[in-house]
């Protein structure tokens, strides 16, 4: 998924993970979302297969805080008013 601080890895619809597109938890059923997290994922393929893994690491560096940390994944939809 092309995200504003580079492409990041997707949770597909079903893998059992995600919200519903209305912000409600996860029941069994959800949406794919992105997941910065799965972008070092992609990475350690990318080295392992010989080509560079560096677009990668700055997608992550690009999703990381001040601290370094990174979210497990990014809400992507509409923004909900009542899940503020």
């Amino acid at each position: 998924m092309i995200c504003p601080r580079g492409r990041a890895g997707v949770a597909n619809n079903h893998d059992d993970y995600g919200q519903k597109d209305d912000g409600s938890a996860f029941d069994g059923t959800g949406v794919g979302r992105c997941w910065p997290i799965l972008t070092g994922e992609r990475g350690h393929y990318e080295l392992a297969a010989g080509r560079d893994p560096k677009p990668f690491i700055t997608t992550i560096e690009n999703f990381s805080n001040e601290g370094g940390m990174i979210t497990e994944q990014v809400w992507d939809g509409e923004i909900l008013p009542h899940a503020e």
